[in-house]
């Protein structure tokens, strides 16, 4: 019988790089098979992908130690796992062809700024399963995936959109007329029936039942609740969304001809990509000359083929001289040189104040614990914001810094008189390490087109 240090050992001792090798070969091979549109290669591999040992015990190995959730327990209270619970769990998920999503447990997760949030939590097994799904799910879908998708995708980030945006307006003389046009599609997507969410994903047949009674469970209900949270980012549901809403950011692509010529029918690498989506949000840029009722027509046809309801679809047109919100930064043209910039939106600012207040106010902490804290939160909004113009907000952020100054010193005055002196000093110095002294690279985004192409291993 296995004790438990000599399952800590098996387990640690696993060839855990060779087990990543084997399992990013076979992606290419999916890969590789989906671009030739060779559908019995394609199930090929992905069955054997799923049957493979290493990805078995990566997928547990993901969920149980990496994933952002590893330590939330679902309806059966298993959260931390043992080595010996891992190998046994690894061996429990072999058969898909008995396996059925169990009922999400739904848990209130109070965020750091005071908000709540609702999570509904699958057991540990159905998340090691839907991670192994996953594996064999990802590289087919980034065969064909749309090239303004940025979304739950390896190798892409916000700070692509936001390069492409700022590139696309920072010659103002000749863009100051184009318009954006603002689409949010959670609603239309809240509707979908689980038939139209699994008609386009391409796996074996009892990958796909499991999948079906796990969105019949929640699991996709759940990320729509929380697209925007850091817990569904590991998940698969936020995939299905992208595969069913795959080629709604082209629809509105035009090629690189001169204005009043006829579309000609070049190569598909001709077209410049004018809509970007990420996740269930996406902007279109619309010229001058471009009528945005005939966008709007066209996002209805594509909803409503997709099994959609378009009229939930919820949009917005503004002209890029007014200025728009997007991924928590605005875009705008400064109205004293014309000069367009990208800098914090204000909502932004405001959750990143009510986070570091809230977390201030916390008396469950040490002063010197609640400074710790707000350093991290900021650190994280600086490094989301590392390539805006952070000027536009410099006095937003310099009341924060005081603030957090004085309600530290009125924490202070609650000490001994012979120790306030030192207090303050320290407090003074840690604001200033907190606020001040943040580098920023106005559209210094340089985009690693490599990371882009994940299962290219020609690259």
């Amino acid at each position: 019988m296995t004790t438990h240090l000599q399952a800590i050992e098996k387990w640690k001792n696993l060839p855990w790089t060779q087990f990543q090798r084997i399992k990013h070969k076979l992606q290419y091979k999916i890969y590789i098979a989906a671009k030739e549109n060779d559908l019995e290669s394609i199930k090929k591999w992905q069955i054997i992908l799923i049957n493979e040992n290493s990805s078995r015990y990566l997928s547990v190995k993901q969920v149980t130690e990496t994933d952002i959730s590893k330590n939330i327990a679902g309806l059966n209270g298993q959260s931390r796992l043992s080595a010996i619970d891992k190998i046994i769990l690894s061996e429990e998920i072999k058969n898909l062809s008995i396996a059925e999503y169990e009922s999400l447990r739904d848990l209130i997760i109070v965020k750091v700024n005071g908000n709540k949030e609702l999570l509904s939590v699958p057991n540990m097994k159905d998340r090691a399963i839907e991670c192994l799904i996953k594996y064999a799910l990802e590289p087919l879908y980034e065969s064909y995936a749309s090239s303004g998708s940025y979304a739950f995708r390896v190798g892409r980030n916000p700070w692509d959109i936001q390069k492409i945006i700022y590139d696309s307006f920072k010659v103002l003389e000749i863009n100051s007329h184009k318009r954006i046009l603002k689409i949010d599609l959670t609603k239309c997507l809240s509707e979908a029936h689980y038939n139209e969410l699994l008609r386009e994903v391409f796996l074996p047949q009892e990958a796909k039942s499991f999948l079906l009674s796990g969105i019949k469970a929640g699991i996709f209900n759940d990320y729509l609740r929380n697209s925007d949270s850091l817990y569904v980012q590991d998940r698969i549901a936020p995939i299905l969304a992208n595969i069913l809403l795959n080629g709604i950011e082209d629809i509105w692509n035009s090629y690189n001809s001169h204005l009043g010529e006829e579309k000609s029918y070049a190569s598909k690498s001709n077209r410049k990509q004018k809509g970007l989506r990420f996740g269930n949000k996406a902007i279109f840029i619309i010229e001058s000359h471009e009528d945005p009722e005939d966008l709007i027509n066209q996002l209805f046809q594509f909803l409503f083929l997709k099994g959609l309801n378009p009229y939930n679809l919820e949009f917005n047109l503004v002209p890029i001289v007014s200025g728009f919100d997007f991924l928590n930064w605005h875009f705008k043209v400064k109205a004293k040189n014309n000069k367009f910039v990208c800098y914090p939106s204000k909502t932004s600012c405001v959750y990143t104040k009510a986070t570091i207040k809230n977390i201030m106010r916390n008396s469950r902490y040490k002063l010197e614990d609640r400074l710790a804290m707000v350093k991290i939160e900021y650190i994280k909004w600086r490094i989301y914001n590392q390539y805006c113009d952070m000027k536009q907000v410099k006095t937003r952020l310099w009341y924060l810094s005081k603030w957090t100054y004085k309600y530290g010193k009125k924490q202070i005055s609650k000490q001994k008189k012979e120790t306030r002196s030192a207090s303050k000093e320290k407090l003074l110095s840690k604001v200033k390490d907190i606020f001040n002294g943040h580098k920023y690279q106005i559209n210094g985004y340089i985009p690693n087109n490599i990371l882009k192409y994940p299962y290219n291993m020609d690259l």
